[in-house]
């Protein structure tokens, strides 16, 4: 009847004679308009029942906020199943978790989108993933700590890299790389982020060719990011930062 859905809401809510008076009054059927609490065009209980459906709308966008607070029933009627949080180790990727629990990588993925990659930090001991409840009980019988712990590290593809080179340059398998990243070719493209899954054993031998930087004035990891062609990610796993802020005299590895 009104044409627009928050209308039918409001109408819903306070009537559709009062909702039909008050566009009449304002001159206007916008929201912005109608919301006005200086205006009054439309009843308190009514203005705070469409920020409520505009509130729950937003949150339901938002998956990680949702499993973190007493809504997450909201975020469980939406799916196929009911959602779980499981502790997993840093370092841990959502590609061995979903061949231990036997569910596709694809669903792991929807439902961590809070991780910026497929794995959990390297710079924390322990971390909370999200898994299917009806995957609980066998997340609990099959999934065991690896005792080379992973690492790692973000390579940001420079001009004719390749898959084969960077491999080569970080002592890791060139299938691994591949597999990690999902790969089709070898081809990189410059500045895209590859990731390199690393284990402990390897990452031993690599600290040899590292160094200390003594952080001065005015510096910031972008910056010394920058200068020595290593990224920001890189930084804070090697040195175990939780955010970019970093003080003068502290040392970095690099």
């Amino acid at each position: 009847k009104f044409g627009k859905w928050y209308l039918a809401a409001i109408a819903y809510n306070c009537g559709d004679g009062k909702l039909s008076k008050a566009i009449e009054v304002a001159g206007s059927d916008e929201l912005s308009v109608l919301l006005d609490p200086k205006m009054t065009y439309i009843p308190k209980e009514s203005r705070l029942y469409l920020r409520r459906i505009v509130a729950l709308a937003m949150m339901g966008n938002d998956e990680h906020f949702l499993l973190k607070s007493e809504y997450e029933y909201l975020l469980n009627r939406a799916n196929a199943y009911s959602i779980s949080t499981v502790k997993v180790p840093g370092g841990e990727s959502l590609s061995r978790v979903s061949k231990l629990i036997g569910i596709p990588l694809g669903e792991l993925q929807k439902l961590n989108r809070h991780l910026k990659y497929d794995f959990t930090p390297s710079n924390v001991n322990s971390y909370d993933i999200y898994i299917p409840y009806i995957k609980l009980s066998e997340f609990k019988q099959k999934y065991f700590e690896e005792k080379v712990k992973n690492i790692y590290k973000i390579h940001v593809a420079k001009k004719n890299d390749t898959v084969f080179n960077i491999a080569k340059a970080y002592g890791v398998p060139f299938k691994a790389i591949m597999d990690f990243n999902n790969l089709n070719s070898a081809r990189v493209s410059s500045n895209d982020r590859v990731v390199i899954p690393m284990n402990s054993k390897v990452v031993d031998t690599k600290t040899n060719k590292s160094f200390s930087y003594l952080v001065k004035r005015g510096d910031t990891l972008e910056s010394i990011s920058k200068a020595y062609k290593i990224s920001v990610e890189n930084i804070q796993i090697q040195n175990k930062l939780k955010s970019v802020s970093i003080r003068e005299g502290a040392r970095l590895k690099l």
